[in-house]
This record gives C-alpha cells, sequence and structure tokens, in this order.
C-alpha cells in the first residue's frame, strides 16, 4: 500500500477517467481550491493544476471531451473544463439559487445540477452549449424535498434523488410528464 500527501490540502471531490486521476481539493493555506490532473497509476504525479474560483469543488463529472465540476461558491454554480486543453467556462448561479451544487447527471441533453439545503431544486443546463435552461424547484404543496444528497437517472430518463432525512426520501422525477414528481418515504 503506498500513501500519497497533498500537504495543506484536502481532496473534496475525485473522479478516474482512462489514465488519470482528477483530485478537486482545496487549499487551508491559500483559500483557494484547485483541480489536479494526476496519474491514476502514480498520484505524486502531477500534469496539471488549474485554479477554480470557488470556495470547494463538491463534484466531478466525466462528458465526452470534458469535465463537469459541481461548485460551492456565491457566484458559480459550476465549471466546465475541457480535458485536452484544462480550459474552463464558467457557468453562474440562476438567480434565486443560494445553495451549492451538490451532484449532477447528464442525459446527453441536459444536464442536471442538483441544489440540496432546506428546499431541493434541480437546475436544467443545455448539456452541448452549456448554457442555463431552468429551475424545477421541488416544493410543491405538502410534498416539499428537502436535504437532497445524490441525483440519479434511469433508462425511461426520470431523475430519481436521495436525501439524508430520516426516514430517507426518495423522489421519482418524471421529467416526460411536465416534471412532477412523487415522494417515496424509506424507513
Amino acid at each position: 500500500m503506498k500513501n500519497y500527501t497533498y500537504p495543506n490540502r484536502t481532496i473534496t471531490a475525485s473522479i478516474i477517467s482512462g489514465n488519470y486521476l482528477y483530485l478537486g481539493v482545496t487549499d487551508s493555506v491559500e483559500d483557494t481550491c484547485y483541480l489536479l490532473k494526476c496519474s491514476a497509476f502514480d498520484p505524486s504525479i502531477v500534469y496539471y493544476e488549474l485554479e477554480i474560483t470557488a470556495t470547494e469543488i463538491t463534484r466531478i463529472m466525466v462528458g465526452g471531451l470534458n469535465l463537469y465540476l459541481c461548485l460551492d461558491d456565491d457566484t458559480n454554480l459550476a465549471v466546465r473544463v475541457v480535458i485536452s486543453t484544462m480550459v474552463a467556462t464558467y457557468l453562474a448561479l440562476p438567480l434565486g439559487i443560494t445553495e451549492p451544487s451538490i451532484d449532477l447527471i447528464n442525459d446527453d441533453t441536459y444536464l442536471y445540477f442538483l441544489i440540496g439545503g432546506s428546499i431541493t431544486s434541480i437546475i436544467l443546463v443545455d448539456y452541448s452549449a452549456f448554457t442555463f435552461v431552468s429551475t424545477l424547484t421541488l416544493d410543491e404543496s405538502g410534498q416539499l424535498v428537502s436535504n437532497a444528497k445524490r441525483i440519479d437517472i434511469d433508462t425511461l430518463g426520470s431523475l430519481w434523488i436521495y436525501t439524508s432525512n430520516t426516514p430517507i426520501d426518495l423522489v421519482k422525477v418524471s421529467t416526460e410528464s411536465g416534471n412532477s414528481y412523487e415522494i417515496f418515504t424509506i424507513s
């Protein structure tokens, strides 16, 4: 077993794609965060270090030729990074959203960014253009969804969200039928 250290840094997100390990790290000394492109076989080899304008990278996803990063930030929702050039494009937080994006999934048409907190929201972003499309807030009367943790998508295109509530809420969002949703409580 080998131990790899990154002094004064905390890993907040990671993903492996091919021969590369991508790490989202915060630096306690500089109070900044970075995306590191490392060797998947020897993480002490860092090929690229990209400073990301955010408090923290909360999630990383590979999509085609890009990396998509969820951000904890007062200004930006996410960033798209072109893998071959490590060029970053930021996407601003939509109006009214104050919580960070914590997870994401895609269906080759949209990126779905999950916003947790007291009221759960899903931010739809055009996958190819990386532009804001709409916000779906899960706050219908009597069916408020809060404390979301993860999002997934099934083969029919329905989104599934689970929460950290006790008991756990599992939420199915049917994107094909007007973004209606139903809540299943798992005890």
